[in-house]
């Protein structure tokens, strides 16, 4: 059972788009929601709690569901660096200090660097093992109408470590998806 977290104070939505994406990439995961569309939430509040099957590796139960990483080793994290206007992606470059989670983290500016102009190049981020071993992820932005990112959504795999071929393969339609669903019911300010 994994818990989903509210970082911040806002209001739930998109309840229905999660669902649908979890339907989709793995029909064994059960959303218990506590809270509905349109809720206050506060920091803290559990959202929702995760249950899925043991032989699936989406979700495992030891991570922390909404817990904080930094945005320079976490797929999500290059796809909200990648839609930065330049000025605040140089600020956020300037004051960067790398810790090194694994062998494979990023560890320098330039390796960041590239590894955003990727994310903005191929709208898409795909991570291994930089916070942990056998961790992999891959991320989409989560566009408005006008186009503009407004958040991401990733998908976390544990225990196997797929490459960004399978992960697209696999999984990359599905996120498409319920990030255009996203877009269209988070307001433009969700950032």
């Amino acid at each position: 059972m994994a818990r989903l977290d509210a970082r911040e104070a806002g209001r739930l939505a998109g309840s229905m788009c999660v669902i649908e994406a979890f339907a989709q990439i793995d029909p064994t995961i059960e959303v218990e929601w506590r809270f509905r569309d349109g809720d206050a939430l506060a920091p803290g509040d559990d959202i929702a709690y995760l249950a899925r099957s043991m032989s699936s590796p989406i979700i495992a139960p030891h991570l922390n569901v909404g817990r904080r990483q930094p945005a320079y080793c976490t797929s999500i994290g290059h796809i909200l660096l990648a839609n930065l206007p330049k000025s605040q992606l140089d600020q956020y470059l300037s004051r960067i200090r790398f810790y090194q989670y694994t062998v494979h983290t990023i560890n320098s500016k330039a390796k960041l660097r590239a590894a955003v102009d990727d994310a903005r190049t191929s709208d898409l981020a795909y991570v291994s093992q930089q916070t942990g071993p056998n961790l992999c992820s891959l991320a989409v932005p989560v566009r408005d109408e006008s186009g503009a990112c407004i958040a991401g959504i990733n998908l976390i795999v544990h225990g196997a470590v797929l490459s960004a071929a399978e992960m697209t393969s696999r999984y990359l339609s599905s996120l498409k998806q319920a990030a255009a669903s996203l877009g269209l019911v988070l307001p433009s300010n969700a950032c």
